[in-house]
């Protein structure tokens, strides 16, 4: 097999080395599906976790401020994308990318949205964790695909391209792992999933964090992805275990999308988060999950554990 040059999967001139951050950069990837910008956070190990967020996308900042620490000190990689589109320097920019040095960079080269292209739609959301999975799967023995919110359905319909196109290295992916994940069975266009998309997409809230095109396009893409992760959930390897942690009180996605997936692919695991509250103050959602403790994640990942019954509580 021919050995990759550092250059083959990374977009050089975009590294930004964090010296607050020991061993983490932010990284543009890319490969033959396209480009995907995030932090890299590096341990060591053998073992790489690629953490996809939700809509609009700051996820990946909770990830390193509750959970990134456990994770490095048990030896796993992280890789936690960044949204394309995402708005570098504005209100929210902040609290989306976590990082004050891409912020600065981009001022410096006059990039105003992350990513490549002029324009973007849930069409390049989708396919972030393919992204990743193509740049880096050469470099882990294990890898394990870990989506909040949106960031499920990501995760499954990006597994699902690159089974097609890799069957052998989609083998190297040791868990699936939705949590508040939106995965349901979408077979209508007024189905309620949709009509909460088509709200989402919409608001003026949005586009002031991240600028991902038309809605109705949008809601066109998010209807056939849906449809595609059930209609090819065969091709998700056997090697892949299915974990779906879904919120009790959820405000934005049920516990039956969690159902849905696990009857297509009549395996996995459901776990009920009885311990999330909104907080009205700060206005998080109990759909956030900012009270999983590291240790439940860090089980999550662990191919050891495994749930006691096929449906379980935290």
């Amino acid at each position: 097999m021919k050995t990759r040059n550092f250059g083959d999967y990374f977009d050089t001139e975009s590294v930004i080395k964090l010296p607050g951050e020991k061993n983490s950069s932010w990284i543009t990837l890319k490969s033959e599906s396209g480009y995907v910008e995030g932090k890299l956070h590096r341990s060591g190990g053998q073992q790489l976790i690629i953490f996809e967020p939700g809509f609009p996308g700051d996820g990946s900042t909770r990830l390193e401020k509750l959970w990134l620490d456990k994770l490095l000190k048990n030896n796993f990689t992280v890789f936690a994308t960044r949204h394309s589109g995402t708005i570098i320097n504005g209100e929210h920019s902040h609290n989306y990318l976590n990082c004050p040095q891409k912020q600065t960079w981009a001022k410096e080269h006059k990039q105003l949205l992350l990513g490549k292209k002029e324009s973007y739609s849930i069409a390049d959301w989708l396919i972030e964790p393919l992204i990743a999975l193509e740049a880096l799967e050469d470099q882990f023995d294990a890898i394990y695909l870990v989506g909040h919110s949106f960031g499920g359905l990501a995760i499954f319909y990006s597994l699902i391209e690159f089974a097609k196109k890799r069957p052998d290295k989609a083998q190297k992916v040791q868990r699936l792992i939705s949590l508040a994940g939106t995965t349901g069975r979408v077979e209508s266009d007024n189905n309620p999933i949709l009509e909460q998309w088509s709200d989402y997409l919409r608001r003026g809230a949005t586009s002031e964090k991240v600028l991902v095109g038309d809605p109705d396009e949008n809601l066109i893409i998010l209807k056939d992805a849906y449809s595609k992760i059930h209609k090819g959930a065969n091709l998700i390897p056997k090697s892949a275990e299915v974990i779906c942690v879904m919120v009790e009180n959820d405000e934005l996605v049920s516990v039956q999308e969690a159902k849905d997936i696990i009857d297509t692919l009549d395996r996995g695991y459901l776990i009920i988060d009885k311990k999330e509250v909104a907080d009205k103050e700060t206005g998080r959602l109990a759909h956030d999950m900012d009270n999983l403790h590291p240790e439940e994640f860090l089980d999550f990942v662990n191919i050891a554990w495994k749930p006691v019954k096929q449906t379980t509580e935290l």
